[in-house]
């Protein structure tokens, strides 16, 4: 019998490495995907949104305990303004639940919890995000995650609007299985996509997101599109990148000119401007006002429009649930949680400029188009609220917070401040 011997110690940690990395990779893919593959399985099997929330919910915190593991968790993961941003948020929302239950502002809290629960949860994949990004962040497992994001985004708005398939058809307004969410997943997917070098699934997102006819969704890709543009205009090639982009944008809009008419007409009516959404915001800083230092509890919209018999009424303009994520912040939290919502903001803005000054505007382009979106979103966005039990957007916003924030602490100088942390820690 031959005995063979076994690989040096070096080459087994090496290969234990390069195992863990793969498995980060795929918890990282699972982050980003799950969410919209469930809601498409979800909506043909008719399931109930608590059910698909806490099946995703489970997934996520499954993936991100997995991914933890694979790349570790230093002392330095939570020591950033990002990081306690996102705990003083969670305390936040915990405490205004205690007083909202313990002043009689909520006579049934159940459904606050629960709710609670679901729109928050999603906050457990920030730290993995972030640590994988500073430590081993690489563009793989974002391109195939957010490829299979707006393969299914794409395939949910052309099947219905090829007569295929009918869920939630307004008009020449088209969602399909995954509903109205699809118009942000494809302006997050349309700006990656047209920066990096993939002008095929760029043109059929932006086709997709002109069928849904979402001024919202448009507000923020158009605006992407333009920062990304003033940023890759400081390096070689950035004008003729940006006519490529252009080209694409003109092409799209020339193929679907009827959507686009639809789209801007909506625009000009000026019905963002008027009743529906703008009544709603209103009637969620009336609840503010009410308690504007630590607020009314999670949900505190629905559940005051529910008890007050809106519910019944015939009313087009009053939402059941916020259309602010800021507005929500206030009425549910008030003062004391939504300042986290601004130091969140910031440093994500922060980070954004450093990956650009430090490392320039031809490397790392793919997070920095990440989060040249993330910034966007969370400024224009004042007409869906993110932050809401089953929300497909709460987890790439969490996420993509980590990422951006990881990748700018992953640079030469972030590197050598964080080595001088070290060493005062271990001298001490």
């Amino acid at each position: 019998m031959i005995n063979q011997a076994s690989p040096p110690p070096f080459l087994r940690v090496a290969r234990r490495r390069a195992t863990s990395g793969r498995w980060a990779e795929f918890y990282v893919v699972v982050i980003l995907a799950f969410g919209t593959f469930l809601s498409v399985i979800s909506a043909f099997f008719e399931a109930e949104p608590s059910t698909r929330s806490a099946i995703n919910l489970g997934v996520l915190t499954i993936a991100s305990m997995a991914l933890s593991k694979s790349v570790g968790i230093a002392r330095l993961t939570v020591a950033n303004a990002a990081s306690a941003a996102i705990a003083w948020l969670v305390g936040a929302q915990l405490l205004s639940g205690v007083f909202a239950q313990l002043s009689g502002a909520r006579l049934d809290s159940t459904d606050m919890w629960k709710w609670m629960a679901q729109a928050i949860g999603p906050i457990v994949v920030f730290w993995p995000c972030y640590e994988w990004a500073r430590t081993a962040y690489n563009d793989a497992p974002i391109d195939i995650g957010l490829r299979s994001v707006a393969v299914l985004a794409i395939g949910s708005v052309s099947f219905e609007a090829a007569g295929i398939l009918s869920f939630e058809t307004y008009g020449d307004r088209y969602f399909g299985p995954i509903g109205d969410s699809v118009a942000w997943l494809l302006c997050i997917v349309a700006p990656y996509f047209l920066f990096n070098r993939a002008i095929g699934f760029a043109t059929l997102s932006i086709l997709a997101l002109l069928l849904t006819q979402s001024r919202g969704g448009a507000i923020v890709c158009v605006a992407t599109i333009l920062t990304m543009l003033g940023i890759q205009g400081r390096r070689r090639g950035g004008a003729a990148r940006g006519i490529v982009v252009l080209s694409v944008v003109f092409v799209a809009g020339f193929l679907f000119s009827e959507q686009l008419s639809g789209l801007l007409n909506r625009f000009a009516d000026g019905v963002m401007l008027e009743s529906d959404r703008i009544e709603t915001t209103d009637f969620t800083l009336e609840l503010f006002e009410t308690a504007p230092l630590l607020g009314l509890g999670y949900g505190a919209h629905t559940y005051t429009w529910s008890r007050a018999g809106y519910e019944s009424l015939p009313l087009d303009g009053l939402f059941g649930v916020p259309t602010s994520t800021l507005a929500q912040l206030l009425a549910d939290t008030g003062l004391f949680g939504t300042l986290p919502y601004f130091i969140l903001f910031f440093t994500v803005v922060a980070s954004l400029i450093s990956l650009v000054s430090l490392v320039g505007p031809s490397q790392n382009e793919k997070v920095i188009s990440l989060g040249v979106w993330l910034t966007c979103f969370m400024a224009l966005n004042q007409s869906a609220s993110w932050l809401l039990p089953s929300s497909l957007l709460a987890p790439f916003v969490f996420a993509f917070c980590g990422i951006v924030v990881g990748a700018s602490a992953n640079t030469p100088r972030a590197n050598s401040r964080d080595g001088a942390i070290r060493r005062r820690g271990t001298a001490t």
